[in-house]
């Protein structure tokens, strides 16, 4: 065989062996994926801000997903998780909802929808057939689940409601509105503001004087133990539990001297990074209920 024949030959060769260990790689990438969430490969001109909207995913979702936040740098090439409609809906799906409708405006989305009306992004699409990379136009009409959920009674005036996540808890403290947190044993206080979260409420402290109460009630000191607390939002006093680690994103900045989130589950809520509920948590959310 001569050279030239050779070198076309190993140049072939070589094509083929880096097909191959290209197709094992994309299925062991495709073996990574679960029930709750997609790997996506990042493509040039990408931003996560981008990729949210051109696939319908909640930017804040896709942050906590992957450990990121809004400063940080992606590649192209570089595959990240990207959470599907198991991770973004309930468990059980909510049916007994009356509706009120919206007339679709310029940048509308169904993600800026959900924040206004108070909803989870899957229940507004499922309510209007529509899919997360649907087109809204303008005048469109739509229908908006509205949930009244009514105040429970508690064991005691020092206990607090029972609510369930995924059809109660949500609709009553939603995105982007304040609530005052009350140790369950000390009674000390503080307000912070619900600004992520959909398996469970992702908060800041309104300020940094709440903050430092924060701080105070976990011992001077941040940390990922759990406290039972109530939570005192419009009208209701609903059972929870509180950890008090400031993690990933946020959106107050540093005037309120802390630095990221912290997490308060409620009844049958569920851990982010892997959908699962967190025992220690419900505990301390039967314990502030009284039950």
């Amino acid at each position: 065989m001569s050279k030239k024949k050779l070198i076309i030959s190993g140049f072939i060769t070589l094509l083929l062996l880096l097909s191959c260990s290209t197709l094992v790689f994309a299925q062991e990438i495709n073996s990574e994926t679960n029930d709750h969430y997609e790997l996506y490969s990042v493509l040039r001109g990408d931003s996560l801000w981008f990729i949210s909207q051109r696939l319908g995913v909640p930017l804040d979702q896709v942050m906590i997903l992957n450990g990121l936040n809004e400063k940080s740098i992606i590649y192209v090439d570089q595959i990240i998780k990207l959470p599907n409609a198991n991770s973004l809906s309930a468990p059980n799906s909510v049916k007994d909802a009356t509706q009120i409708f919206h007339k679709v405006q310029n940048g509308d989305t169904a993600w800026l929808l959900s924040i206004k009306y108070g909803i989870p992004m899957p229940e507004l699409l499922e309510a209007n057939g529509l899919k997360e990379n649907s087109i809204l136009f303008l005048g469109q009409e739509l229908k908006i689940p509205v949930h009244n959920i009514l105040v429970k009674p508690t064991v005691s005036a020092e206990h607090g409601e029972l609510l369930d996540w995924w059809t109660e808890a949500q609709y009553v403290w939603p995105l982007g509105s304040v609530a005052t947190v009350v140790d369950f044993q000390t009674k000390k206080s503080w307000q912070v503001t619900r600004s992520y979260g959909a398996a469970h409420a992702d908060v800041e402290p309104l300020t940094a004087k709440d903050a430092v109460i924060m701080k105070e009630v976990w011992g001077g000191k941040w940390s990922w133990s759990v406290r039972p607390v109530l939570v005192l939002v419009n009208g209701h006093r609903i059972a929870a539990s509180a950890s008090a680690m400031p993690h990933s994103i946020e959106k107050i900045g540093t005037e309120n001297n802390f630095s990221g989130h912290s997490d308060i589950h409620f009844l049958n809520s569920r851990q982010h990074k892997d959908f699962q509920v967190n025992e220690n948590h419900q505990r301390a959310i039967h314990e502030a209920a009284g039950i």
